[in-house]
């Protein structure tokens, strides 16, 4: 597969908006989706830009359980920062 992360964020977007149908709570459903997202990123290789789509994702989506200015730039400054860690 060449997965980029343009597809983890419409995916991504589809998860959350199936969770959000099935009535999860928003916590719940940051955990089930992240969880999912995760395992998608995994079983397709786990290609840089797909992980590093994978940790904006999850930054943007941790700023908003956290309730904090959720910042676009901020998260994909966050996401290169755990992708060089890892």
């Amino acid at each position: 597969f060449a997965i980029s992360g343009l597809h983890i964020a419409g995916i991504a977007l589809a998860l959350n908006t199936a969770l959000t149908l099935l009535r999860l709570p928003s916590r719940a459903r940051f955990l089930v989706g992240t969880a999912i997202l995760a395992l998608y990123v995994e079983i397709t290789g786990g290609a840089p830009s797909a992980v590093r789509a994978f940790w904006m994702v999850t930054c943007l989506h941790g700023a908003h359980q956290l309730r904090a200015p959720t910042n676009s730039l901020a998260a994909l400054a966050a996401s290169a920062l755990c992708v060089l860690v890892i």
